[in-house]
């Protein structure tokens, strides 16, 4: 009988000392979980808004650009004004960005980079676009200028704001900021 009761004394106080870690552990892991919320919830205020702010400023000005083509394959000028809200909404996102606390220098610095080619890009895009349109315009059934004898300066800038628009890629970078 003491054998058996020594045997059962073990087994119980195994039985104990598993439950009283699993108990523990799950006590601590309640705690980390409860820190880690906290921790995620003030990281996600600084991330997730410049995450959403670059991607919308990145959806803005690709619009931007899908405008002005259609601008020139159409010869409308109000596409090219349409072009103007959707640059101004890529600005005010961008702005918003250097405005919120917390960023780090180094991208605030990259950031104002974008904002600054952008706002030349499209004060460049708007007149070149808009003279585009116009030398493509039909005036009385008739093509007022031709490809093969359009401006040397205006086909200059139009092949360069298409080479600038390439480095639209590089804002996919400023959502992971």
């Amino acid at each position: 009988m003491k054998r058996s009761f020594k045997i059962a004394t073990k087994i119980w106080l195994s039985f104990s000392i598993m439950v009283a870690g699993y108990l523990i552990l799950v006590l601590l892991s309640v705690d980390f979980g409860k820190q880690m919320k906290t921790r995620l919830s003030s990281i996600s205020e600084y991330f997730i808004p410049v995450t959403n702010l670059s991607k919308e400023a990145l959806t803005a000005f690709n619009e931007q650009i899908q405008l002005y083509n259609d601008a020139v394959m159409m010869g409308e000028k109000s596409l090219v004004e349409s072009a103007q809200a959707h640059a101004n909404r890529a600005r005010n996102a961008l702005e918003t960005i250097l405005k919120l606390k917390g960023l780090d220098p180094q991208k605030k610095a990259e950031v104002n980079g974008i904002l600054a080619r952008l706002n030349e890009f499209t004060a460049v895009a708007q007149v070149t676009y808009v003279d585009l349109c116009s030398a493509f315009e039909n005036k009385g059934g008739e093509t007022k200028v031709t490809p093969a004898n359009m401006n040397k300066t205006l086909e200059d800038q139009a092949i360069t704001l298409a080479q600038q628009t390439l480095w639209r890629r590089e804002w996919v970078g400023v959502r992971y900021l």
